[in-house]
């Protein structure tokens, strides 16, 4: 298996990483509007939790897309 490798400046390095922190310290958020919305009742026609957790769907892949893109880092001056 071949590893892919990315080119990465220091301070792209620097705006992954804090772009990742913010997403993970999103995720208490995200699950108390899911918790608030799942209250309102039936969730077949709730657009409060289909919208919460269409939020969620894109945080979580934007949190391992991050990561993976920080595993195959090449630092670059």
């Amino acid at each position: 298996m071949i590893k892919k490798r990315i080119n990465l400046t220091a301070e792209g390095k620097k705006e992954l990483e804090a772009e990742l922190e913010e997403l993970i310290k999103s995720r208490p958020v995200i699950a108390e509007k899911i918790a608030t919305a799942r209250a309102f009742g039936d969730l077949s026609e709730n657009e409060e939790y289909s919208s919460a957790r269409n939020e969620q769907k894109i945080a979580e892949s934007r949190i391992l897309e991050i990561q993976e893109l920080l595993k195959m880092m090449v630092k670059l001056p």
